[in-house]
């Protein structure tokens, strides 16, 4: 139970650290600056054990539509809904995933949903909507329906995720995908950050930005 309590809060306080990164650097800076980091670290892991493993060129379209789905979409999504609105909401918003997947599963590979499976879903969407129906905007979400709207598609991102990745699962171990996975997003985001970069000009971000992206990186 500890252990489950431990997770749940370094997993929430993610939300928390993008937050706080986006006072002062972009979306594409921070999201390729995470993946750029937890890369270095995964190569070095995946060298020091020695699972070196290649994906097969058969897979590789499969790999880059589920590369696509995430860390793509749902980084982006994500990281712009907290820019909009505040972490809590996108947090409560993000416990749509299961959902998502299920839904997905239904659609995709006709994985028919248990009767309570579906009314908890309504119950789910139906929290959602007061959610983004009630919430006010301040100054940590300038624009709160905008920002629910975009957690809500780094929801079903993640839960299409969920359904794609199960035949790679299968061929591939969890490193190896993560390790593919990382380095494709931040090669994704790198012209983007380089833009961004180039407009805002060089800087040195504050502490706090660094301790928050190094947090994300290694979270």
């Amino acid at each position: 139970m500890l252990a489950l309590f431990l997770m749940s809060l370094l997993f929430g306080l993610t939300y928390v650290a993008s937050k706080l990164a986006l006072q002062e650097i972009g979306v594409f800076q921070l999201v390729f600056a995470r993946y750029a980091l937890a890369w270095l670290v995964l190569r070095a892991l995946v060298r020091g054990r020695g699972q070196w493993e290649p994906i097969h060129r058969r897979d590789r379209r499969e790999f880059l539509l589920l590369t696509a789905v995430e860390p793509v979409g749902y980084f982006l999504c994500e990281t712009f809904a907290l820019r909009f609105t505040t972490p809590a909401t996108v947090s409560l918003i993000l416990a749509l995933i299961p959902v998502f997947s299920m839904l997905f599963a239904l659609v995709i590979v006709n994985e028919r949903p248990h009767l309570f499976g579906l009314g908890g879903a309504a119950i789910c969407f139906s929290g959602v909507y007061a959610i983004i129906e009630q919430q006010p905007g301040d100054v940590l979400a300038p624009a709160p329906v905008v920002g629910s709207l975009l957690a809500l598609l780094a929801a079903m991102a993640a839960g299409l995720y969920n359904c794609l990745a199960r035949r790679l699962t299968r061929r591939y171990a969890p490193l190896t995908l993560t390790y593919y996975q990382t380095l494709a997003g931040a090669a994704a985001f790198f012209p983007l950050a380089l833009w961004q970069t180039a407009r805002q000009g060089l800087f040195i971000p504050g502490e706090i930005t660094l301790a928050s992206v190094l947090y994300l990186a290694l979270g």
